[in-house]
């Protein structure tokens, strides 16, 4: 029996980590965004996870940047995390505009998602005019800090995916300078408890971002990991961990961007990790 049980964990574990690898294959590695420094901290709860982060070149050289979150953890929601790059993909062949997007993942997601929701913040970046067009899907709210420090919230501009087949998303414009950041993150961050049940919260992340002038993209992002892990101290994550952070450049540059890796794979992604 022992050796039963033995030889199905190690079965077991091996489809676990072949799944953790076809996730990796999924997530944008080494992707360098025109115009924008980007830093990046992804932590399933489970092996893998319903979180979905994406850069996307466009055929006209704007960029697709995407930050989804497929309710529940695990096995499933990486299923549909899975699912939902396809349709990504496959919507941005034929469509540039975030809310037109959002329209046509809706559409076919029934079909594929046999129940629960999404929640999408899709922004479409261009390079050359600094010009960033957004739709969230019920998503949680990105934030915009100023380099002169004013912070601005950027909230939903409609219903989470697959709650409406009919629903329509507003699409704002917003036209960005040199040194802006924004701060998009999936609801595991603000809402990660410490042993009392006290949550990490959305305003401890905004006084975080508006306090990050000094600091690089990079390190505002391992300040973060650092202050949500030590929140949680000995306790197991309940949700996965998206954090994104963009911040406009001079120019258009080509330099390689910092990141911040998932603890299972704190080597993944190259040069500027940061260690456990």
């Amino acid at each position: 029996m022992s050796r039963v049980l033995a030889d199905s964990e190690r079965e077991r574990r091996m489809q676990m980590d072949r799944a953790e690898r076809i996730q990796e294959h999924l997530l944008p590695n080494g992707v360098v965004v025109p115009g924008l420094a980007v830093a990046h901290w992804f932590q399933p709860a489970d092996e893998v996870a319903g979180d979905y982060y994406d850069f996307i070149r466009l055929p006209d050289d704007t960029w697709l940047i995407c930050v989804a979150d497929v309710a529940g953890h695990g096995i499933a929601a990486a299923m549909g995390a899975a699912m939902l790059k396809a349709l990504v993909l496959h919507a941005a062949e034929q469509h540039r505009e975030p809310s037109t997007i959002l329209r046509f993942i809706n559409h076919r997601l029934p079909a594929l998602l046999c129940d629960g929701f999404i929640t999408m913040f899709l922004a479409r970046w261009n390079p050359k005019g600094h010009r960033l067009d957004y739709a969230s899907a019920g998503h949680e709210p990105g934030l915009l800090l100023s380099p002169t420090s004013v912070l601005r919230k950027l909230p939903a501009t409609g219903l989470p995916l697959r709650v409406d087949p009919t629903a329509n998303w507003e699409s704002e414009v917003i036209c960005l300078t040199p040194g802006e950041r924004l701060l998009l993150t999936t609801d595991g961050v603000a809402e990660t408890c410490d042993p009392s049940g006290e949550l990490f919260g959305r305003e401890r992340l905004a006084d975080m971002l508006l306090y990050s002038g000094m600091q690089s993209p990079g390190e505002t992002v391992a300040a973060i990991r650092t202050n949500v892990l030590g929140h949680r101290a000995s306790g197991k994550g309940s949700d996965d961990v998206t954090v994104l952070l963009l911040e406009v450049k001079e120019g258009r540059g080509t330099d390689q961007q910092p990141h911040i890796p998932h603890e299972s794979q704190m080597a993944m992604f190259g040069s500027n990790d940061v260690s456990k």
